[in-house]
């Protein structure tokens, strides 16, 4: 038996609704896009910069710090100096043949002779 198959039609409708969109997000702009190759360029460029102010902070310490050391041997070098030109004050007044002389003569009871004779080589 053949029986005949009924066939019911649904039909369904969709109401449009209106979406609304909180007052927080929503936007007057239109979205931007993220330009990420840009964004790359300049955080490389910020690090170059970087690293040369950290070079350039640290050559000027080392150069402050070297002054500092030129400074202090320049300073020994004129006290050295002063000291040096003291110690031939010194030492020529020690070397004085009047000292020397008056030394000899008080201490050991030497006195200088009258006459001096030299003797020579002579040469053909």
């Amino acid at each position: 038996m053949l029986a005949r198959k009924l066939q019911e039609d649904y039909y369904y409708e969709e109401t449009p609704q209106i979406k609304t969109v909180p007052y927080h997000k929503r936007s007057l702009k239109p979205a931007s896009r993220v330009d990420n190759k840009l964004r790359a360029n300049v955080m490389f460029l910020v690090v170059i910069a970087s690293i040369f102010a950290m070079l350039i902070t640290a050559r000027s310490s080392f150069i402050a710090s070297r002054s500092y050391e030129v400074t202090k041997t320049n300073q020994a070098a004129i006290e050295l100096e002063a000291s040096n030109a003291q110690m031939r004050i010194d030492n020529a007044k020690l070397k004085a043949p009047m000292r020397i002389k008056e030394l000899a003569a008080s201490s050991m009871g030497m006195s200088v002779p009258e006459q001096v004779y030299f003797a020579q080589e002579q040469v053909d």
